[in-house]
């Protein structure tokens, strides 16, 4: 929009007042200035809010017309992956079978290595549902002010063309 400007003014006749397409082409160079402005802005609230790891709350999804996240049952039985073995293996240690004792200890290991990997799993899907609900809200705002940006910029186009279009005076009666 600079470089068209620039075009415009080599072109016009030298003058002190800026041609009309020049005050178009400024109003529109405002106009994407804020548009980016506000762009950025709602990145860096988006990514602030992701990187909390808080969802958006029931009051803004509500005034975005958007519908609350429900939270699926999973198809998975949720107690499977609480496992306590050391009861069981404290009874089973003053057995005389040497092995059993290892082997209860081996299965304490897994059970604590899958519940470690099953918690790292769920916080990944939390982390994934947060970004994805965040993302819903702010593709919401983008859409909302792409509708006023366009609105804007239309309606400074249909004041300039009007303005253009306006009769010019005659400058016989501006002479004489």
């Amino acid at each position: 929009m600079t470089v068209l400007l620039g075009i415009v003014a080599g072109a016009m006749p030298k003058s002190n007042d800026i041609p009309l397409l020049g005050y178009y082409i400024l109003v529109v160079i405002v106009l994407c200035a804020v548009a980016v402005g506000i762009s950025m802005a709602f990145l860096a609230v988006s990514r602030h809010y992701i990187h909390k790891e808080q969802m958006p709350s029931k009051r803004l999804l509500r005034f975005m017309f958007l519908n609350e996240y429900r939270k699926r049952r999973s198809t998975v039985f949720r107690g499977v992956h609480n496992y306590r073995f050391s009861q069981e293996c404290d009874d089973l240690m003053y057995s005389k079978v040497p092995e059993i004792q290892s082997i209860c200890m081996m299965m304490e290991e897994i059970a604590d290595s899958h519940r470690s990997m099953r918690r790292k799993a769920d916080m990944k899907a939390n982390k994934k549902l947060i970004e994805r609900e965040w993302a819903r809200v702010f593709a919401r705002f983008d859409y909302f002010f792409l509708v006023v940006f366009e609105t804007l910029n239309l309606s400074a186009l249909a004041v300039f063309l009007r303005v253009a279009w306006l009769p010019t005076p005659e400058l016989r009666d501006q002479i004489l």
